[in-house]
């Protein structure tokens, strides 16, 4: 069943990633520029399709989302898979470069809040995590479930991830950059 699934996946993406004339599903080679928190699922995907379809090479390859929707924008690749939708940016430049582009949502994400083991916050209302990440609350004993003290250190992705997008700008809606203590490969 779990075979099954994947190859119906792949096949959506490839026939998404083909519709130019003469083009067939069954046959060629395809580079996927996805990003790195997907590639494992994309490369599996890709060797079940070139099982059933044995005539057809997909070469995913790990990336940022940002570098893969550069890329795709250049026309340099036809196919990426990345962790959340164009934003405002990103559109202008593929009307701009007259690109038809399909979007095909195939997940939705969630967040996740990790603290270290010595921390005793059991859990975070949206409204506590917005005021970390706007900066609004940057210390522990403003969280009184904590029972820390000091100040909050977050890591996150970099600035161009999905996790970074999503959470600056659509669960949070901050309109200035969020304050990291580290930044952390996706």
């Amino acid at each position: 069943m779990k075979s099954g699934v994947a190859a119906v996946l792949i096949v959506f993406g490839v026939v998404g990633c083909t519709q130019r004339q003469g083009s067939d599903i069954r046959s060629g080679t395809l580079t996927v520029l996805v990003t790195e928190s997907h590639l494992p699922l994309v490369q599996l995907m890709a060797k079940e399709y070139h099982e059933a379809f044995p005539g057809a090479v997909i070469e995913p390859q790990g990336t940022t989302t940002r570098a893969a929707i550069v890329d795709l924008v250049n026309d340099s690749v036809h196919c990426i898979v990345v962790d959340r939708r164009l934003n405002e940016e990103e559109r202008a430049a593929v009307e701009s470069a007259r690109l038809r582009v399909v979007e095909t949502e195939i997940a939705q994400d969630g967040i996740a809040v990790l603290v270290h083991r010595g921390n005793n916050l059991s859990s975070m209302s949206m409204e506590e995590l917005a005021a970390i990440l706007t900066g609004t609350t940057g210390v522990w004993n403003a969280l009184p479930a904590s029972k820390l003290r000091g100040p909050i250190e977050l890591c996150l992705t970099g600035k161009n991830s999905g996790l970074y997008e999503m959470a600056a700008r659509h669960f949070f809606k901050i309109q200035k950059d969020v304050p990291v203590a580290a930044v952390a490969q996706s």
